[in-house]
């Protein structure tokens, strides 16, 4: 893919040590993987994954503007510019339908432009997944993925009838999660799996 199609680099949880081996030692374990993500071509996009809630969120004003500039996103706003050096979040048709159903205000305390972020029982994940352990030790294979942890990966990018390639398919969790995924929403992906070692 070529470093320059590289995008996050997403950080899930690991096994927690429960037993302590030595009185002290030289350094921490670590206590976090890594899923390196990158993309096909400069036009690949993904849809965000969310994560449910126990309970609503309470509803929330945050700034309207965001690092970067982009010209087409620098025009005025109730009578004001973007900050030097970043540009507001959306079009200026959208911010217009905004402010029209309520969702965009100028705080009239700070001076700040804001979006409303609605209550909700759900919440839209960056980076941080460190709720999910990225591995498993339900078949005793030594570097079994947790499936709930590509299931959500692949619902980020995986439209319902693609094709999906591991080859180092090991316990072979990339099949088990994509039979899981097309379970849950009727898709219709298929995968191939290579493994190549001495069993």
């Amino acid at each position: 893919f070529g470093s320059e199609q590289y995008r996050n680099t997403i950080i899930p949880s690991r096994v927690k040590k429960s037993i302590m081996e030595k009185d002290r030692v030289k350094s921490l374990n670590w206590g976090t993987g890594s899923l390196l993500f990158f993309a096909s071509t400069a036009k690949t996009t993904i849809l965000p994954p969310i994560k449910g809630l126990d309970r609503k969120s309470s509803e929330k004003w945050h700034a309207f503007d965001a690092p970067g500039i982009r010209p087409t996103m620098e025009y005025s706003l109730f009578g004001r510019k973007p900050p030097v050096g970043r540009h507001w979040m959306y079009s200026q048709e959208n911010a217009q339908r905004m402010i029209t159903n309520g969702e965009l205000r100028l705080n009239q305390k700070s001076g700040n432009i804001q979006y409303r972020i609605p209550n909700s029982n759900q919440v839209i994940l960056d980076t941080n997944w460190t709720d999910i352990i990225e591995s498993s030790s339900k078949w005793s294979f030594l570097t079994e993925k947790n499936i709930d942890l590509l299931v959500r990966a692949f619902k980020m990018m995986v439209l319902q009838d693609e094709l999906l390639l591991d080859f180092f398919a090991g316990s072979g969790t990339t099949g088990h999660a994509v039979i899981n995924l097309n379970r849950e929403d009727g898709g219709k992906r298929k995968f191939i799996l290579v493994e190549m070692a001495d069993y």
